[in-house]
């Protein structure tokens, strides 16, 4: 039977603490997205609580603004919830969607029988902006091969 990650990070004494910091942090998340309009949830997200400070990152400026509106809101409810909540911190964090690998599309070839009926049908247009493209995904298919 394989042992999970939890169970390592309980064995081992100097990762308890951060291990009730993660779990404690998934529950906040949790409420916060419960508590926040889904638009607003689904632009920010809660990324740490120490000694009574939450921190907030949003998407973008219109996000933290509104946010920044709603932070007594935000830190009554956590109070309410039980969790001592005396400060909310909202920063500005992007995702950073530009060092996610970027999937090229895979190129598949024409079958040989669409290739000759796109062929075939090229041939019958006159000179146009289609006839063109056709003849170019012709091309770039034969380049594929």
């Amino acid at each position: 039977m394989q042992n999970s990650i939890e169970h390592y990070l309980k064995v081992a004494e100097s990762t308890g603490k951060f291990l009730t910091h993660a779990q404690l942090l998934i529950k906040l998340s949790r409420l916060y997205q419960k508590m926040v309009p889904i638009p607003l949830a689904k632009a920010s997200r809660l990324v740490n609580y120490t000694s009574g400070t939450i921190v907030i990152y949003a998407d973008n400026n219109a996000v933290a603004t509104k946010l920044r509106q709603l932070v007594s809101t935000i830190s009554n409810n956590f109070s309410i919830k039980g969790y001592e909540c005396t400060d909310v911190k909202i920063k500005v964090q992007p995702l950073d969607l530009y060092r996610q690998p970027v999937r090229l599309p895979s190129s598949k070839p024409l079958s040989k029988v669409a290739a000759s009926k796109i062929h075939h049908l090229a041939e019958t247009l006159q000179p146009s902006p289609l006839r063109n493209a056709l003849q170019g995904l012709l091309e770039r298919s034969a380049r594929a091969e």
